[in-house]
């Protein structure tokens, strides 16, 4: 933004230095240039309604999702520690003292759980900031001139990320 208020100031210089008989061409060229360049940021005028619409949704439902599951790892593994925990009691042995240490160590590492959820909980933060900024941007390539034609006449745009694991993404079916 700052390059082009720095190049705005210096055609308004350039303008002002110029004599009478060659400003017409110049501010003639000026016209055409920002033409230009207004049609060349509204090609991507589909991209803030695009990330509300599909981007963004599908964000917080893989975020959801990953929340859902990790509670759900996490709630399994402590059920079966506990019954581990109930079945120790009846035993007696030298072996008893190392399945109890690693009990332990499986109670102390369910706290992934929470940690997971902060890391998503940022995740989720920081989309709402970026929906923010698409909404902005959204108004500002309005205020160019980003009307209803101008949304029907570009093309669809294909998603640019393509995850190379997909094919692994078919885990079990989870009802939640």
């Amino acid at each position: 933004m700052n390059v082009l208020l720095q190049t705005i100031e210096e055609t308004k210089a350039a303008l002002d230095s110029v004599s009478e008989d060659k400003k017409p061409p110049l501010v003639i060229s000026l016209v055409t240039l920002s033409k230009k360049l207004i049609d060349k940021v509204l090609c991507f005028k589909d991209v803030p309604e695009r990330f509300e619409t599909e981007i963004l949704p599908a964000l917080y439902s893989q975020i959801e999702a990953a929340e859902k599951r990790t509670e759900k790892a996490a709630d399994d593994i402590m059920s079966a520690t506990e019954n581990i925990m109930a079945a120790l009691a009846e035993i007696e042995g030298t072996g008893k003292d190392k399945v109890q240490k690693n009990v332990n160590a499986l109670f102390e590492a369910c706290n992934f759980q929470d940690l997971v959820a902060q890391h998503l909980k940022e995740i989720r933060l920081l989309s709402d900031d970026l929906a923010e900024d698409m909404q902005e941007l959204n108004e500002s390539m309005d205020s160019l001139g980003g009307n209803g034609s101008v949304n029907a006449q570009m093309p669809g745009r294909a998603r640019k990320q393509t995850r190379p694991d997909a094919h692994l993404l078919n885990g079990p079916a989870t009802d939640f």
